[in-house]
């Protein structure tokens, strides 16, 4: 409520104006994301740095390795 937003793991932001505000539904939906974004977030962010470390990952590529896609909290990889 000090400042507004929230943040994940890897420092992301989500502004919050209505967390302050007097209509209760809105204030009660931005105390909800408040406790939910840095969880959620995270987890969206570890799965985001090892997207980049695999993509980065030069062994994986010579065993023939390749990233498919991404869901939710997987990834999906191919050889």
């Amino acid at each position: 409520r000090r400042t507004g937003y929230t943040e994940t793991f890897l420092g992301r932001r989500r502004y919050l104006p209505e967390i302050n505000g007097r209509d209760g539904v809105g204030r009660g939906h931005a105390e909800r994301a408040a406790i939910n974004t840095p969880i959620q977030g995270g987890a969206a962010d570890i799965v985001m740095m090892a997207m980049l470390k695999l993509r980065g990952e030069e062994r994986i590529r010579r065993l023939g390795w390749r990233m498919v896609m991404q869901i939710h909290d997987e990834i999906i990889l191919e050889g």
